[in-house]
């Protein structure tokens, strides 16, 4: 069973392709959705900003984004318990029998990859965290965190060191989040519990719907250029069938021939 997360607007929709394409490999998927200020602590008519090009708009960014961590990750346990009550003989039609508690997984793309990691450190019933393309806001930093963890990217550059010095508050508050998120990246591949996989000619927006619709969508002929949102799904399904079988094989999905060539390295993450 897998719990998804989406990104920072926090739409129950925003990921639907990718939700589908993953119970179409016979997952059991709970789409988490949380697009409140409440979630925050804030008031119903605040809503949480990403301001990175401020100080203070990076300081209350970062704020808003731990507590809006705490709180989903806290009801999510409550989502979990929710679940395991519909195990047993009341559970709805075509769910009976198909509800494996020992294997329960939570993903999540951009912000939602981070609240994914946020639950692994609160409920051991979660055997395994996924993220995808999102920055972490200090996630995976929780005492006694243990899970096998994934991290599927867009496989860009991410910002030099030397931008945290830099006088763009941009590129040095994007610098700071990334310089810290690989550190805990290699910190978890180092001690066996985490992987990388990187999917070159990919975009962030890729792994989420609104690329895939509108008009412009139909010009490009519905694919945002490539197939990030199936190439992601066969990363998650192998990670996950190899932490759930203890079997070692290689994290990467074959390389996709259509997708695009990487360009220049990205700056800035509209949606984490």
């Amino acid at each position: 069973m897998l719990l998804f997360f989406p990104g920072w607007e926090g739409g129950l929709n925003d990921n639907t392709a990718l939700v589908q394409d993953l119970a179409s490999r016979g997952f059991v998927v709970v789409a988490v959705g949380y697009d409140d200020g409440t979630c925050a602590g804030l008031r119903p008519e605040d809503r949480p900003v990403l301001d990175l090009g401020t100080a203070s708009g990076f300081a209350r960014t970062q704020a808003v984004a731990q507590a809006r961590m705490a709180r989903i990750a806290q009801g999510a346990t409550r989502i979990v318990d929710a679940v395991v009550a519909l195990d047993g003989p009341q559970a709805p039609a075509g769910l009976a029998g198909r509800l494996d508690l020992s294997r329960v997984a939570a993903v999540g793309h951009s912000f939602g990859g981070a609240v994914a990691i946020a639950l692994c450190g609160r409920d051991r019933r979660i055997s395994a965290g996924v993220n995808i393309d999102g920055w972490m806001f200090g996630a995976g930093d929780a005492p006694g965190f243990g899970q096998s963890l994934l991290v599927v990217d867009s496989g860009n550059m991410p910002a030099p060191p030397a931008d945290l010095e830099s006088m763009d508050p941009v590129r040095r508050h994007t610098a700071i989040l990334e310089v810290a998120d690989a550190a805990w990246l290699a910190s978890a591949v180092k001690s066996g519990r985490g992987e990388h996989v990187p999917l070159p000619g990919t975009r962030h927006e890729y792994f989420a719907d609104y690329p895939y619709l509108g008009w412009r969508a139909v010009l490009r002929g519905g694919s945002g250029g490539n197939r990030a949102v199936g190439r992601a799904a066969e990363a998650v399904t192998a990670f996950l069938t190899r932490v759930w079988s203890d079997r070692p094989g290689d994290a990467a999905p074959a390389a996709d021939p259509e997708a695009e060539a990487p360009s220049h390295p990205a700056r800035l993450r509209v949606s984490p």
